[in-house]
C-alpha cells in the first residue's frame, strides 16, 4: 500500500520575511494611504520604520515637546 506523500509546511527558504509592521503599512498602500503622521514613541518605532522603508508611503512625525498639543492637532 501506497503512503500519501506528506507535503511540508516549513517556509521556504527563498521565501523573504515581513514583519507585522511591514505588512501592516504594505496593506495601508494598497488602499491608496501615503502619508501617515504621527508622533513617534519608542512603541511606534517598528511602524516608523516600515514606513520610512516602504517606497508607497510617506512618514510626517510630528515633534513637540507636550504630546497632548500634538495629538489634539
Amino acid at each position: 500500500m501506497n503512503k500519501p506523500v506528506r507535503q511540508s509546511h516549513a517556509p521556504s527558504r527563498t521565501a523573504k520575511a515581513m514583519s507585522v509592521a511591514d505588512y501592516i503599512v504594505e496593506r495601508l498602500a494598497a488602499e491608496g494611504i501615503s502619508h501617515c503622521f504621527g508622533v513617534a514613541g519608542d512603541y511606534l518605532f517598528p511602524i516608523c520604520d516600515a514606513v520610512d522603508s516602504s517606497a508607497k508611503m510617506k512618514w510626517i512625525g510630528c515633534a513637540c515637546f507636550r504630546t497632548r498639543p500634538a495629538l489634539t492637532a
